[in-house]
């Protein structure tokens, strides 16, 4: 279950709250229409609003429309362009304020022209500047990018110090977009700027607040910790911004969990819940809450996790928080899933998925999982293998799309590269402008002068198209790099793709017997005697074990494939684990006829995960008696070499040709090789089989010759390599 990160960013101007009441408002109000009536003078009284709606953008919106359409009026009046187009954009400000970007966006873009008509570089960024504020609410990321480069070339070509202010929305605008390297760069760059927003209280640990974010999103848990504690350092000794202090004090907690270290994050959460309560934020107190339940439910305090979760549901029903109802649901069914409580966790998961609206699959991936275990452990198979599917399907769809986030920032890259040399070459031609006009006042030295400049332009051309020449080539190297990685992407799903065409024709079989058969007792149940019922139940046993285990190892082989799976190692006892195996699979071997020879020595231990040794020999059992005709033998040794334990399971079934044993762990071959009319599996155990033994940093292989029967070798370390 995905943590809840409140997120808080600085786009620019860093917004806070003003607690006034209404006569004050209102005697605020009065008091500035008297000042600007006294004011005699058209251009004054002009400068005045101008000015006054500067100061009160943000604490007064009301007052700002009023003084923005007055000074718009006075400034036309006047013929004053430039006047005009700061009053234009003091009433863009107000409908940005009323979240009417429509509105907002048309009027800035009137006060841009204006700005190119009187060719005006302060203006210009000014106006590009609300321009990204508002793209980024309407989601238009990429635009708002656009704008705020262009904000920041034009404040750095005027050397204001409103830079800061730039860098901030660019790094907003790139967070949004999940490129978080960038959005880390342009935030650092605020931070160096020295005056990273209108209001320099706080500023410093805001930002350095989210750049923990950035580096939690990026799942680097140490680099987060360590920014966050920067940020409530100077929030702390600022003691004036308690809301984000608190935020700080909760994301922070979120992190140390992350690094399991739980008594550490139960006190960051302590905080961050009492920071809420002094300020009565219930939602904060909520999300705290629900966080501090998710933790107690890692350290096994599932009643006091429970109770965690309860308050969080309440004070969210009682706000009609949506989001929130639906994270409470959701782990409060992964809790009774870890309790084996499956018929509640089912409601719980249904009740979420009532309320999801399906748009944020960061929400929809752990309540597919959910209701795919709670339908599985009910013994429901059909709609588990439902919810499973619908489950890898998303999934499928978010790695396609983090993929294209990726290329999507190398090519922002590519082009902030270019756009950095561009502007490098300007200011390069620009001086040697400047350095022209003064030798060419100098009328002594005109000769020397004139071949100065022509040495110095031809070493510039030279060496700017020397980098052109470069950078060409470097981008030309990432086009292929980029080429190369969707290829393999595509390649990729297409593996994907027959994987499971092969896994839906496998379960096909078992779920035909089992629809089949219960076809014919529900038609002739009373005619049938009861041995021949009895041979259909064993039927569908069967055919309901064989799809069972198959649901099972796909799951299995999904979550290792996603990184769900890290092995837990202990000192395991081989000969009593191959006992177990041995036991578990002695009724199938009897009805065989089949041998299960354990010469295993009682003491060998293997340094490894048991629950998935459990699984590897459990999948290469089952795959030795599909194969070993009666009156067969399956094996178990294992022996000490070098500093590896080598586990044996050899049977004395049918064999396979050198060429098939080649490919016998090379799944991508197997699968464009694969026939359902010679195989009997997709092979999904032997995948997880080679996956488990990778994780414990060991390796897997396999001999065979027709007639004779198999051996499958596994060497794993005797000690943590």
């Amino acid at each position: 279950m995905k943590n809840i990160i409140i997120k808080s960013r600085i786009t620019g101007i860093i917004f806070f709250t003003v607690f006034v009441n209404i006569m004050s408002l209102n005697a605020s109000n009065d008091s500035l229409r008297n000042a600007f009536s006294k004011e005699k003078e058209p251009g004054n009284k002009l400068r005045l609003m101008l000015k006054t709606g500067r100061m009160i953008e943000h604490s007064n919106p009301m007052m700002l429309k009023e003084i923005g359409e007055a000074a718009l009026q006075l400034s036309i009046a006047l013929h004053d362009k430039t006047s005009e187009s700061e009053a234009i954009l003091l009433k863009s400000i107000y409908y940005h304020h009323k979240d009417r970007y429509d509105s907002a966006l048309a009027l800035q873009y009137q006060a841009l022209e204006i700005a190119n008509e009187i060719n005006s570089d302060t203006l210009r960024a000014l106006v590009y500047f609300q321009l990204c504020l508002s793209k980024q609410n309407t989601r238009a990321y990429h635009e708002a990018i656009d704008y705020g480069r262009q904000s920041l070339k034009y404040y750095q070509k005027i050397k204001s110090n409103k830079m800061g202010g730039a860098f901030n929305n660019l790094a907003s605008a790139f967070s949004n977009l999940k490129q978080y390297d960038s959005a880390i760069y342009y935030y650092m760059q605020a931070l160096r700027s020295g005056k990273p927003a209108n209001r320099e209280t706080d500023a410093k640990g805001i930002i350095l607040g989210n750049i923990g974010l950035e580096y939690y999103s990026k799942a680097e848990y140490k680099n987060s910790i360590k920014f966050y504690r920067q940020a409530i350092g100077i929030l702390k000794s600022n003691n004036t911004d308690v809301i984000n202090l608190a935020l700080n004090y909760a994301n922070l907690g979120v992190s140390l969990r992350q690094e399991n270290l739980p008594d550490s994050a139960l006190y960051y959460f302590n905080l961050a819940k009492s920071a809420y309560h002094n300020i009565n934020s219930l939602t904060g107190v909520a999300r705290v809450t629900l966080n501090t339940g998710n933790l107690l439910a890692d350290m096994g305090k599932y009643r006091e996790a429970e109770k965690s979760y309860r308050e969080s549901l309440q004070i969210c029903q009682s706000l009609n928080l949506t989001m929130g109802i639906v994270m409470n649901y959701i782990n409060l069914g992964s809790m009774y899933l870890k309790e084996s409580k499956p018929a509640t966790a089912l409601n719980y998961y249904i009740m979420a998925d009532t309320l999801d609206d399906g748009t944020d699959s960061d929400i929809k991936l752990p309540i597919l999982e959910g209701l795919y275990m709670a339908n599985k452990s009910l013994g429901n198979p059909v709609r588990a293998l439902s919810y499973l599917e619908q489950h890898v399907k998303l999934l499928d769809s978010i790695n396609t799309n983090k993929h294209n986030l990726k290329l999507a920032e190398l090519q922002a890259q590519f082009q902030q590269e270019i756009s950095d040399i561009e502007n490098k070459r300007l200011r390069n031609e620009n001086a040697l402008k400047q350095q022209s006009i003064e030798h060419h006042q100098t009328i002594n030295n005109i000769f020397i002068a004139l071949m100065i400049i022509l040495i110095f332009a031809s070493l510039l051309i030279i060496l700017s198209r020397l980098k052109l020449k470069k950078l060409y080539n470097h981008l030309e190297t990432k086009g292929k790099t980029i080429e190369a990685q969707s290829l393999e992407l595509e390649l990729a799903n297409i593996t994907k793709d027959k994987l499971f065409s092969i896994i839906a024709h496998d379960l096909r079989n078992p779920f035909n017997n089992i629809l089949g058969m219960t076809a014919i007792i529900e038609e002739e149940s009373r005619d049938l005697p009861n041995t021949e019922i009895n041979e259909y139940a064993k039927v569908l046993q069967k055919s309901g074990n064989i799809a069972y285990n198959l649901l099972e190892n796909l799951l299995t082989w999904s979550k290792a494939q996603r990184g769900l799976i890290k092995p837990d190692k202990s000192q395991v006892n081989l000969y009593l684990l191959s006992e177990a195996i041995i036991t578990n699979h002695m009724q199938q071997a009897k009805k065989g006829a089949i041998e299960l020879i354990n010469q295993v020595p009682e003491d060998i231990t293997l340094w490894c995960d048991e629950d998935m040794m459990k699984t590897i020999l459990r999948n290469i059992t089952t795959n030795s008696l599909k194969h070993t005709p009666g009156g067969g033998k399956i094996t178990y040794t294992a022996e000490h070499k070098d500093k590896n334990i080598i586990i044996s399971i050899k049977d004395t079934g049918k064999g396979m040709p050198e060429e098939q044993v080649k490919y016998l762990f090379d799944f991508k071959s197997r699968l464009s090789q694969h026939d359902h009319k010679q195989s009997q599996s997709s092979g999904l155990g032997l995948m997880i089989c080679f996956e488990f033994v990778q994780l414990m940093k060991g390796e897997i292989s396999a001999s065979s010759t027709p007639g004779e029967g198999t051996v499958v070798f596994i060497s794993l370390p005797v000690k943590e390599v």
